[in-house]
C-alpha cells in the first residue's frame, strides 16, 4: 500500500486464489472520497502474486509479482498495466525491500543481455 501525493491516491494490491485461477489486482482509491479511481486486474492459470509496489517520480507504478518472478508496470495516465521485466534472477530480491535503480549497470545482472531493453531509469524503494 502507497499513497501517491501527487494525485491524493492511495494504491492498493490484493490476490486471491479460486481453484486453478490466480487474480492479482492493484486498485487506486482517491484518498479524500474514497472512490476507486483505477482498477487493473490479472487473472490467470499461471501463478501470480503482487507484493510490493511503488511509485516513481514520474508517478508511474510498479509492481513485484513473486511467484512469476517479475516487475509489471502501470502508467496511470494511459490507464495500463504491462509487464515490465521477467526474470528468474528477480527471485533473490522478492520479499524484500526492493531498491533497484534500473540501470546498464544492473540490468546485465537481472536478465540475459539478450532481453536487454533499456526502457527509462527506474528507482523504486
Amino acid at each position: 500500500m502507497k499513497i501517491d501525493y501527487k494525485r491524493k491516491w492511495l494504491w492498493v494490491v490484493s490476490d486471491k486464489r479460486d481453484g486453478k485461477w490466480f487474480t492479482s489486482q492493484v486498485h487506486a482509491f482517491d484518498l479524500k472520497s474514497g472512490k476507486k479511481q483505477q482498477f487493473y486486474s490479472l487473472k490467470d492459470t499461471i501463478p501470480h502474486l503482487f507484493n510490493d509496489l511503488d511509485i516513481a517520480n514520474d508517478g508511474k507504478i510498479y509492481l513485484t509479482d513473486t511467484y512469476y518472478s517479475a516487475i509489471y508496470l502501470v502508467d496511470p495516465e494511459k490507464e495500463q498495466l504491462d509487464l515490465f521485466l521477467k526474470s528468474k534472477k528477480l527471485d533473490i530480491l522478492m520479499g524484500s525491500p526492493l531498491v533497484i535503480e534500473v540501470s546498464f549497470l544492473l540490468l546485465p545482472m537481472l536478465m540475459d543481455l539478450s532481453q536487454l531493453i533499456f526502457r527509462q531509469k527506474v528507482l523504486l524503494s
